[in-house]
């Protein structure tokens, strides 16, 4: 029980209170409706009414009430990107990792699916990188400008190289792109300044976007433990395991958007525009008894592919061929003449 000017204010409007004030914060933060539930309903643990503190009883519900006022509503402020869900570690684990496996790592036995506590360990992680660290100052966030109006995230997956993407959302004519390392986002700029970027054959422009995308520390971590991207493969996928079926179980995930999806080997492959969005799709994936029987792993993100330097012409082989051209026009006619002509 809380005391507020001396006054009791019963368990029950106090849990009430603490409930929507978290549950703000957190949309307010950028988490998503559907992960906050599933936060809340994996861990419901009622009171039995025979053990719950009747407190309403022992004051006139006037007086209890009278001096209660709801707390403020938080904005979406800096100090709203702030709010840490979990105890800090006092040992931090791997730094980022730059580059992505190029081959997914095996689940370990009996991890082909997942646990409601598993599960929910995953969904609030997604929820602690929605929450971004204002205290990094790393740039990793790119925005392409000049798109062609029919350009999609599979063309520009096809133009970005350099480095596995963090997020990406497309707009009418841009693109906002983060890189999941700075380093690979500093190296893409340079060699856009450098070399003309062309998407579907109309020259972009490449800058810094206004505002950066931080990565936080937890998500750098489990990124880094299981080498996740954002594309996910369904291995040894059903026949109902259809490209619009999955597309319509993927649907309501917040920002989320399906690159493509392509089968091969009977093998699923999915791509989509974010590492937090893949986790979030493979932990929704796994909680559908009609994935229950397969296995769901991250494979590698076409754009950590190394940039192809661009062929350099050599200017001496040019002005030997347009020098040899120049004596072969010369001397064409030297046929007609007669040896003996002086």
């Amino acid at each position: 029980m809380t005391f507020t000017n001396s006054l009791p204010i019963p368990v029950e409007i106090q849990s009430t209170r603490e409930y929507l004030s978290l549950r703000q914060a957190l949309l307010a933060g950028g988490a998503h409706e559907d992960t906050i539930n599933v936060l809340v309903n994996s861990n419901l643990s009622p009171f039995p009414p025979q053990k719950r503190p009747n407190t309403a009883t022992s004051l006139p519900p006037s007086r209890v009430l009278s001096n209660w006022r709801p707390e403020k509503t938080l904005s979406t402020t800096s100090e709203t990107k702030t709010v840490n869900l979990a105890p800090s570690p006092k040992e931090f684990g791997p730094e980022p990792r730059s580059d992505i496996a190029p081959v997914a790592r095996s689940p370990t036995p009996g991890s082909e699916t997942l646990s409601d506590g598993d599960a929910q360990q995953e969904a609030l992680e997604v929820v602690q990188e929605e929450v971004q660290d204002a205290t990094s100052h790393e740039h990793r966030t790119l925005l392409l400008t000049g798109l062609p109006s029919s350009t999609t995230l599979l063309d520009l997956t096809k133009v970005v190289r350099g480095g596995a993407v963090l997020q990406m959302y497309h707009g009418d004519g841009y693109l906002r792109i983060s890189f999941l390392d700075h380093a690979a986002a500093e190296s893409f700029l340079h060699h856009a300044k450098e070399n003309d970027i062309y998407v579907k054959g109309q020259k972009v422009s490449v800058t810094w976007n206004d505002r950066q995308v931080y990565l936080s520390d937890s998500l750098a971590r489990r990124i880094a433990s299981c080498d996740a991207t954002r594309n996910l493969v369904i291995r040894f996928h059903k026949p109902y395991m259809t490209a619009e079926s999955i597309r319509d179980d993927l649907d309501h995930i917040y920002n989320l958007e399906v690159v493509s999806i392509r089968f091969s080997n009977d093998h699923c492959f999915i791509s989509l525009n974010g590492i937090s969005h893949a986790f979030t799709a493979r932990t929704c994936m796994h909680s559908r008894r009609k994935y229950k029987c397969v296995r769901i792993e991250f494979y590698p993100d076409e754009c950590a592919q190394p940039i192809r330097p661009r062929p350099v012409k050599d200017n001496h082989d040019e002005a030997d061929r347009a020098k040899k051209s120049a004596i072969t026009l010369r001397n064409r006619f030297a046929a007609l003449f007669n040896d003996s002509e002086g």
